[in-house]
């Protein structure tokens, strides 16, 4: 009955036609438009059709009801439409899992002592991170893994830390300090 490529919208207010306004044609010349359009053209303006100019008559309305298998049909089709679509969007998204997102603005520094692990507020003072500028978020990493190399010494816990600094020109300066 309907092509998937068919657009089911009303071209006068642009909503989508209900199931009942699919099968509704007010005029012979076949403009379809939603029922509430129709009756405000009847109405409230000239009661002419949009398209090719004629009077509305309720003698020219076409209208067949949607059978029960017809409905079923259509709910179903728009189920599985809805399922795909999740799916797609499920899939999409899964890959992105495992991937890092390269900001500008993001300083992941490595090896500090698990005394700091606990007080995100010590890494904001000017002591510490805030020196290099303004921070807008700071995430701390508890995995307590040893470190294979780098700062703290091999079997010592060590934690990461993710800051997001306010302007990437900050976050730059602080690796050009930490990271010599």
């Amino acid at each position: 009955m309907y092509s998937d490529g068919e657009d089911f919208d009303c071209p006068l207010c642009m909503e989508e036609l209900d199931i009942s306004d699919r099968n509704f044609r007010p005029c012979p010349c076949g403009y379809q438009i939603c029922r509430f359009c129709w009756h405000h053209i009847k109405e409230n303006l000239n009661g002419r059709c949009p398209a090719c100019r004629r009077m509305y008559s309720e003698d020219s309305v076409e209208f067949t009801p949607i059978s029960t298998d017809e409905l079923t049909m259509i709910k179903n089709e728009k189920k599985a439409k809805e399922r795909e679509k999740k799916e797609m969007e499920s899939m999409n998204r899964k890959h992105l899992a495992n991937m890092r997102v390269v900001q500008k603005s993001l300083v992941y520094v490595i090896g500090l002592p698990p005394k700091l692990a606990n007080d995100e507020h010590t890494l904001r003072q000017h002591e510490y991170f805030g020196q290099y500028g303004k921070i807008s978020k700071v995430v701390i990493n508890r995995r307590n893994s040893p470190m294979p190399s780098g700062g703290s010494s091999p079997g010592v816990p060590s934690i990461g830390v993710y800051i997001t600094y306010a302007r990437k020109e900050d976050a730059a300066k602080a690796i050009a300090a930490i990271d010599g």
